[in-house]
């Protein structure tokens, strides 16, 4: 007799405490709703708050802003967007470079993308190439590209890749790599 009672009793018991949980839940998660819209309503009220800026301000900012946007932005929209000396290569033939002193390695870079004819080759490639580590390799790279020798391509699905620029065959040309 005494198996048969404690089944209902348990049984009772957590059926009583599911209910209150139940109605402890239901007068919460009004409370809880109300707290979520006033938030929600609180945050678009400040973000569409409307007040009065003076022009010296606005003036200030842009003072400061466009030194800033200058500095950082062009920089990082140089990469994106090619620079008018990429663009008009009628300018590259005028304008005469003397020639910088190239390391070893850059001068195996600048043969390895002259012999890729015309092509463009990614770093592992040109590493593949000369025999040389890429961390090598992309240091010679860069130095190149910021002489104007190489010219970078970016690719978000194939990657970056980089070929000579009109300098960079000239430059290949005279010392016999094409």
């Amino acid at each position: 007799m005494n198996k048969i009672l404690k089944h209902p009793i348990v049984a009772t018991v957590v059926g009583g405490l599911l209910l209150s949980l139940i109605f402890w839940l239901v007068g919460f998660f009004p409370t809880l709703w109300l707290w979520i819209k006033t938030s929600l309503i609180y945050i678009w009220e400040l973000f569409t708050l409307t007040l009065s800026t003076p022009v010296w301000l606005i003036l200030l900012l842009v003072i400061v802003g466009l030194p800033i946007y200058w500095r950082i932005g062009v920089k990082t929209l140089s990469h994106i967007f090619p620079s008018n000396r990429q663009n008009n290569e009628e300018t590259d033939s005028i304008v005469s470079h003397e020639p910088e002193q190239l390391t070893e390695n850059e001068y195996l870079v600048l043969r390895a993308l002259a012999s890729a004819n015309g092509g463009s080759l990614r770093i592992d490639s040109i590493a593949n190439n000369i025999n040389q580590n890429q961390l090598r390799t992309e240091q010679a790279i860069e130095s190149l590209v910021n002489h104007d020798y190489v010219k970078r391509s970016l690719n978000y699905v194939y990657g970056t890749s980089y070929r000579l620029s009109s300098y960079g065959r000239d430059i290949a040309i005279e010392l016999g790599y094409a």
